[in-house]
């Protein structure tokens, strides 16, 4: 299906939707691009494929700027960013804070002057300055980080809050994704579990973090690029 034209004439994204409708069924093969722009930021428990919101909202919603995206259950914001690349207004809510954090990383576009300056805060870094007071007092720690690990997750943090609001945000969460990876957790299983019979070896936070940092502003170029203006989502604090 080609896209429509947004309400303020912009061209929306050019990403296929990969879907098919055969009779009152829905098609979407293997091996469809899922992860373009911002939506491989963060792993999300539950996430459904991009290609199926890029469907419904080309497909079944009007596209004169009177309707509203909203997702009441948004989780990382799949559908939020679709809305964005279709230059929808949107609105998402969810009752996880971590999901409201990783929706508006997700969403909110970093220009150029933006990434610049990340960039460049990055590169300077020193990974070696850790920050004491940012070890969360969490039982066992040692159980799941060593201690090595933990200094530079705290130098990490640190670097983080030390940006504007916008890369702050999104810096937090590129940080936020390698935490499992660089404990001794198991990553081949939603069970949180420090295995004893095939133990794990982590990178380093200072290795892994430049690597996972690079790769989003990629997809944050990206979505830059293909969203037709500045995206209208709101993504309230979560409520419990």
């Amino acid at each position: 299906m080609n896209p429509v034209p947004s309400a303020s004439g912009a061209q929306p994204c050019s990403l296929e939707t990969e879907v098919e409708r055969v009779g009152d069924v829905l098609v979407i093969p293997e091996g469809a691009k899922t992860i373009p722009c911002t939506h491989g930021l963060h792993r999300f428990p539950g996430k459904f494929i991009p290609n199926l919101p890029r469907y419904l909202i080309r497909s079944a919603l009007p596209n004169d700027g009177s309707r509203v995206v909203f997702d009441p259950f948004c989780g990382s914001g799949t559908t939020l960013v679709e809305a964005a690349l279709e230059g929808r207004m949107a609105i998402g809510s969810d009752i996880d804070p971590l999901a409201v954090a990783i929706a508006r990383a997700k969403t909110q576009m970093l220009d150029s002057t933006d990434i610049a300056g990340l960039r460049q805060h990055w590169l300077s870094f020193d990974y070696g300055q850790e920050d004491p007071s940012l070890v969360p007092d969490v039982p066992n720690l040692d159980h799941w980080f060593s201690r090595p690990t933990i200094a530079e997750l705290t130098a990490i943090k640190r670097g983080c809050l030390a940006l504007e609001p916008r890369t702050r945000l999104f810096s937090l969460i590129v940080f936020s994704s390698i935490i499992r990876r660089v404990s001794n957790a198991d990553d081949q299983t939603q069970k949180t579990y420090v295995s004893g019979t095939l133990p794990k070896t982590p990178p380093s936070p200072s290795k892994l973090f430049p690597v996972f940092l690079e790769r989003a502003i990629a997809g944050m170029e990206e979505y830059a690029r293909m969203v037709p203006s500045r995206p209208h989502v709101t993504v309230p604090a979560s409520v419990r």
